[in-house]
């Protein structure tokens, strides 16, 4: 069954059949919006994985909505994706990015889109960064050098060991950013956090984490 293969190439496969019409290989995937920010929220620890519970509407005396004026909300949450609040009127602004499904709408497929705002979350989003100085903090409790940190990042982030051109690359790219951040005049005590809390967010934004082989 297509499910059960995995997505590696073979070169005689391809020579046959390279668009994969009888699906002798996986294809490969991109998480959906669910999935990728129930992922975030794992590997940062944070995930609240008990059931949803009530959101914090305002009260019934309170409202005052109208045709021009309807209720619109969006309520932070540590939750799992499938107890966000959505609302008919409008997409959540999250999971619309990553092609979550409309609710005023049957949606029976969802559409695949690559786009720049994509990018441009994992850069500069609240979430990200949050995620990523959580595992940075939690890093830099449980190893003792950068070496064994960047190991860790990989292991975190991606589920697997690093290479050494990966841990040469990790550690040349770190001490960029903690060139630039001293130059900047950040303080003595931060420039190495937020150096690996930027390459983490490097990570996050690769292939590897956003697709599933």
């Amino acid at each position: 069954m297509p499910y059960q293969m995995a997505s590696a190439e073979s070169a005689a496969n391809e020579n046959i059949d390279a668009n994969n019409n009888f699906l002798w290989r996986f294809n490969r995937q991109r998480l959906d919006a669910e999935s990728l920010r129930d992922s975030l929220l794992s590997i940062s620890g944070e995930l609240e994985p008990g059931p949803g519970g009530p959101h914090p509407f305002p009260h019934m005396g309170t409202w005052m909505f109208m045709q021009h004026g309807p209720f619109n909300a969006v309520y932070p949450s540590k939750r799992r994706s499938v107890y966000l609040m959505t609302q008919r009127i409008q997409r959540h602004p999250y999971l619309s990015m990553f092609d979550g499904a409309d609710a005023a709408i049957s949606t029976a497929a969802r559409p695949l889109t690559i786009t720049p705002i994509q990018a441009l979350f994992f850069m500069n989003s609240e979430m990200v960064h949050e995620t990523s100085g959580v595992i940075t903090r939690r890093l830099i409790e449980m190893q003792p050098n950068e070496q064994r940190r960047i190991e860790s990042a990989y292991r975190t982030a991606l589920g697997r060991t690093a290479s050494k051109e990966e841990l040469a690359r990790a550690s040349q790219y770190i001490a960029g950013v903690r060139k630039e951040l001293q130059n900047s005049g950040a303080a003595a005590d931060e420039q190495g956090p937020d150096a690996l809390a930027s390459y983490l967010r490097a990570l996050l934004a690769g292939n590897e984490f956003l697709f599933v082989d």
